[in-house]
């Protein structure tokens, strides 16, 4: 039987004409092949909408004809459009999701029925955990009891854990195409493109690398431009991206908000003081009919407008520093050094206040009140 080996943008590279037991599973999967179930065929996984793998094709059909069997290939590296594209694969993606979920929900339903039969094998044992009784009739029932619970015990588990799994690929599967559209997605996705481009860029056109510098000498490895069916799979490789960069760089586009001009040139920093707008000067006050925060006065018509126009702010200058009592304060007590961080002033040893003080009158006993 001939085995015929195809690649199309819309079906990807599949293998025709093979059959159970006819020794091409072996060199399928050494080559980088995959069974598809829901196809019944080999073929090469995610080569759906890509340039075809020329090198695992080779590979496998010189293998499978080593083995004796004929094979014919059949390549067309025709591109479809991108949207065409991104239209089919979500639609796939959308089948895919709905498979799992109903995957899903008859992994639950078997879950559910299998913790019943738990239940129903657990309370088939002797009642209040009896021991087995050595050597009585009743021996061989109450192990294969307990072995029956054990095991129903076992199904159960497991079968929880598989609809946990199913449920888990279904919510990932129906998430998938929205995080495929996602800006930041989006936008990473174009700018590796754009980095691919460069370097098949630099396929075509030929490059040279530093591979290591001396004081007297620099080693380099230069390629020269790539030539013949190679270059022709370059070109095709950068056509069908240079398609797929158009593609994603519109809906990118269309995600992003559109930001008004207008709004942003009359929407002062949040940052911006009073003193900032006045420093540049009064004609950016004059442009606008909104009262203005430096609180400056127009210029006459035809006059330049100046610092002199503007008007003396009333406002009570605030404290450059802040003092306080030098023989005391939060942190030290009375009598004490002030802390170095707490002020400000020049330093007063403990004392020198209350040497300034004047002194009591003679006819007042010391301490008996506070100086007039």
């Amino acid at each position: 039987m001939s085995i015929e080996t195809t690649h199309t943008a819309a079906e990807g590279t599949l293998v025709h004409g093979t059959a159970r037991g006819d020794g091409t599973h072996a060199i399928l999967k050494a080559c980088g092949f995959r069974w598809f179930g829901t196809l019944g065929l080999w073929g090469l996984a995610g080569s759906r909408d890509r340039q075809p793998n020329r090198h695992k094709i080779d590979r496998v059909t010189q293998a499978l004809r080593d083995a004796g069997h004929t094979v014919t290939v059949d390549i067309d590296d025709t591109h479809r459009p991108t949207a065409e594209a991104e239209a089919d694969r979500a639609q796939r993606q959308a089948g895919r999701a709905q498979a799992l979920a109903a995957k899903a929900e008859r992994r639950a339903t078997a879950a559910d029925t299998a913790w019943d039969a738990e239940q129903s094998a657990v309370e088939a044992l002797p009642p209040g955990g009896e021991p087995i009784k050595i050597g009585h009739h009743s021996e061989r029932r109450h192990r294969n009891a307990i072995a029956r619970a054990h095991g129903a015990t076992r199904r159960a588990i497991d079968a929880t854990a598989a609809a946990q799994t199913a449920e888990q690929r279904a919510h990932a599967a129906a998430a998938t195409t929205e995080r495929r559209h996602n800006p930041v997605t989006v936008k990473n996705r174009i700018h590796k493109m754009q980095a691919e481009q460069r370097a098949d860029q630099r396929i075509l056109d030929g490059h040279r690398r530093v591979v290591a510098r001396s004081a007297a000498h620099e080693y380099v490895d230069e390629f020269a431009p790539a030539t013949g069916p190679y270059r022709e799979q370059v070109i095709a490789r950068m056509a069908q991206r240079a398609d797929e960069i158009a593609y994603w760089q519109g809906v990118y586009a269309q995600q992003r908000p559109p930001v008004s001009p207008a709004a942003t040139a009359e929407t002062p920093s949040p940052k911006a003081t009073s003193s900032s707008i006045a420093a540049a000067g009064t004609a950016s006050c004059e442009s606008t009919s909104k009262p203005c925060p430096c609180k400056c006065t127009p210029a006459p018509h035809g006059q330049t407008p100046s610092a002199t126009t503007r008007s003396a702010d009333t406002r009570p200058a605030r404290p450059t520093t802040r003092r306080r009592h030098p023989t005391g304060n939060r942190t030290n007590g009375p009598g004490q050094p002030p802390h170095h961080r707490s002020w400000s002033g020049p330093f007063f040893p403990p004392g020198a206040m209350a040497a300034a003080r004047p002194a009591q009158p003679p006819n007042r006993p010391p301490g008996s009140g506070r100086n007039p």
